[in-house]
């Protein structure tokens, strides 16, 4: 006992102590990390997943590509058409070959030798920069070891998608400076303004879609995060994506940039630059000019942060109308699922059935959803003393909910509800169910405290309780879930 008192008191003086060394001491010499072995098997697997999800996504923007391009060129044959009307010379200088040339294009990808069209900014994406490198690295490798697999095959569907990618990025911004010179040029006709907001929209949502196809690209795999994790951790790997990388281009500045401002612009040389500009146009008109660019800006830069338009990165991209966040979502990112429970009382202070709801609905816009479902009827007995359950009906729901300020929706729908007949009534022919209807109307609480899944209370009035047998309750109160 003495030994172990003595051993116990040693190691409560030494606790701080300990606690440093834990702490201070890093992970990885606490714990060994295996090391990754580049195998076939692991390779080939690596190349089957990465290779599934390019060719969805190059179908994805393929086929959204294909049909944006119609969509506009749509558009822009009945701005053609209308304009023609109105002002002919111009509709033949805005509609020529020279200055659009898309117009007499049958498909976005199979242009003319005689059509260049000019590439647009481009935002630099570090998941499909790695996912390139590490198909070229190991496609590499793989022929080096005179080994052939699916990976050339995956490395062949990638550099296929990255050119389409690139050709997307043209046709990008071939919409946006088309809609950029319409609507500079069509100011003044009101008549076509119908026409440039199609143009708009189509430029708008194609856009969306990329970026919608971008992030479910990036959804990866434990797998594959793992696999990624274990090549970074070699050294050629490192070695070839910094050669072959997208920012490898950046490896080439020399040593000394920055740090000379010898030919660069400075503040005195614009501000001298600006004054002289002023003058010259008309002083005080000219400044006026210039303030009312700067405030034009200022304010397509605040619409860009402000997150209401897709997280928009060019200005063109900033549309005339209010998008909705929805119309480029998959269908299943626009369901959404919920059930409820309401009672319903005998005379006693016992409920004697619950009515457990079901349903789907399916958002139109981030305010506002429909959708449909059953209910079931439970009965669960009479009074305290005589607890059974049975099945005591069914029913069918409609419903659309509205959303009026944060949490709180206008809710509404219609219901048709069975209930089974008496004994009185089958002994006197009426059928098995009873069916009656209910309208209603009135207010739904959603807060959102659990992420996805949100509890739910409705208050609603049904404006057709007086026609039940025996009459309903006007008010139904009922609780739920929603899982979005």
């Amino acid at each position: 006992m003495d030994i172990i008192n003595r051993a116990f008191c040693v190691l409560k003086k030494n606790f701080f102590f300990l606690v440093f060394l834990v702490l201070v001491i890093p992970v990885d010499a606490q714990t060994s990390r295996p090391t990754f072995s580049l195998s076939p098997e692991l390779t080939e697997k690596y190349s089957a997943k990465i290779n599934k999800k390019v060719l969805s996504f190059d179908g994805q923007t393929t086929s959204r590509t294909k049909k944006s391009f119609k969509k506009f060129q749509r558009q822009e044959k009945r701005l053609h058409k209308k304009l023609c009307k109105v002002n002919p010379e111009l509709a033949d200088k805005l509609f020529s070959y020279p200055v659009d040339p898309l117009y007499y294009q049958k498909d976005a990808f199979n242009s003319s030798s005689h059509t260049k069209l000019k590439s647009g900014p481009k935002e630099y994406d570090s998941y499909w920069d790695t996912l390139k490198s590490s198909s070229a690295f190991l496609n590499k490798a793989q022929a080096n070891n005179g080994k052939l697999s699916s990976i050339m095959e995956t490395n062949k569907n990638i550099l296929n998608c990255d050119n389409k990618l690139n050709q997307a990025n043209k046709l990008q911004n071939y919409f946006r400076q088309r809609k950029t010179l319409l609507n500079k040029s069509l100011k003044d006709y009101p008549s076509l303004k119908r026409n440039l907001l199609g143009i708009d929209k189509v430029n708008y949502y194609y856009g969306q879609y990329l970026k919608e196809f971008k992030n479910r690209l990036k959804i990866e795999s434990k797998f594959e995060s793992l696999f990624k994790e274990g090549l970074s951790g070699i050294s050629d790997f490192s070695k070839f994506m910094s050669a072959n990388g997208e920012l490898s281009k950046f490896s080439k500045i020399p040593a000394d940039w920055g740090k000379s401002t010898e030919g660069l612009q400075t503040n005195a040389s614009v501000e001298k630059m600006l004054e002289e500009s002023t003058k010259a146009l008309g002083g005080i008109v000219a400044k006026d000019a210039i303030a009312a660019k700067v405030r034009e800006g200022t304010n397509a830069i605040g619409k860009m942060k402000s997150g209401s338009y897709g997280n928009a990165t060019n200005a063109a991209d900033i549309p005339d109308f209010k998008p909705n966040p929805m119309k480029t979502k998959r269908f299943a990112d626009r369901l959404e699922y919920s059930t409820d429970i309401q009672f319903k009382k005998t005379s006693t202070y016992f409920p004697a059935t619950g009515n457990f709801g079901f349903l789907a609905g399916y958002k139109l816009n981030p305010k506002f959803s429909i959708g449909a479902g059953g209910t079931y009827n439970l009965g669960l007995g009479k009074n305290w003393n005589d607890i059974h359950f049975s099945h005591e009906g069914i029913g069918i729901r409609t419903y659309s909910d509205y959303q009026i300020k944060a949490s709180v929706y206008l809710s509404a729908g219609y219901e048709k509800n069975a209930t089974i007949a008496t004994a009185s009534q089958k002994e006197k022919g009426q059928n098995s169910f009873n069916w009656y209807d209910s309208a209603l109307i009135g207010l739904k609480i959603k807060p959102k405290v659990f992420g996805k899944a949100s509890p739910s209370a409705s208050l609603q009035y049904d404006f057709l309780h007086d026609e039940h047998a025996p009459a309903s309750p006007a008010f139904i109160y009922r609780l739920g879930w929603t899982l979005k």
